[in-house]
């Protein structure tokens, strides 16, 4: 079945609505592991994550980090998440210029956009969050979510405090339903979003061709009920993520 959600959401910023986890098995052990610091072989401990609003001031660390992202797409056991060869760089000027746009857009006008990220502790973006509208004034009751983490920083429950922020967005702003879009193969993802509600709602099934394989493009959706916030999705954890607004001075650095 052909998802109609899929023929809204250009090709050309799939790259940024690609859903992009990446763990090699279930992320039973990340559940609420945005409430603990957790040391990596490569990184040192990183504290409870700080999710910032992506604004002009962010938007080249941000693009940098989906250049980054888009070339683990398929490689060294990583899933395929995106449906380009190349990368389509979202710091071009053009494409700087798109989402600045869209950001600035109020929440429920056609096409506006909001985008978040984690940061470490030198201040480079290593996850990202994003929700965008339909350029279709009748579709404002919904938004669509793109959401990934860099290899290196997987498992320590970045993509779970993410999916919560995400929740509790729509919910605040009175969006009932949240729309995304992951390939067949990437098992983890589709793991934490049936954690969260979600169900498979369109398949466009061989969609797409990559690296010799076809790949099946699936449309998952979850309706979000407003009296409720993201506590009652997925696992719980004790302590919730900082939230820094794109406005707020980052006194962290």
């Amino acid at each position: 079945m052909q998802s109609q959600q899929s023929r809204r959401i250009p090709l050309s910023d799939r790259v940024i609505q690609g859903v992009a986890l990446r763990a090699k098995r279930p992320d039973h052990a990340a559940a609420g592991g945005a409430r603990r610091m957790v040391r990596t072989s490569h990184h040192p401990v990183l504290p409870m994550p700080l999710i910032t609003e992506v604004t002009a001031q962010h938007v080249d660390r941000w693009a940098e980090h989906l250049e980054r992202i888009f070339l683990e797409s398929g490689r060294e056991g990583t899933p395929l998440f995106s449906p380009y060869e190349t990368s389509p760089s979202a710091s071009s000027p053009e494409g700087r210029s798109r989402y600045e746009k869209r950001f600035a857009l109020p929440v429920k006008s056609p096409g506006w956009g909001r985008a978040w990220t984690i940061d470490d502790a030198d201040g480079r973006a290593i996850a990202h969050l994003d929700l965008v509208g339909s350029v279709i004034p009748s579709e404002m009751h919904r938004a669509t979510l793109g959401i990934g983490c860099e290899r290196a920083f997987c498992r320590q429950g970045y993509g779970r405090a993410m999916m919560r922020h995400a929740v509790d967005f729509v919910v605040d702003n009175g969006i009932e339903w949240i729309d995304l879009h992951v390939f067949n193969e990437n098992d983890v993802a589709i793991a934490l979003y049936r954690s969260f509600g979600f169900v498979e709602t369109g398949r466009s099934v061989d969609r797409f061709r990559l690296r010799g394989r076809s790949v099946d493009d699936v449309t998952m959706s979850l309706r979000v009920s407003p009296s409720q916030n993201a506590a009652a999705y997925g696992t719980n954890p004790r302590t919730e993520p900082r939230i820094r607004s794109g406005n707020t001075p980052d006194t962290t650095r």
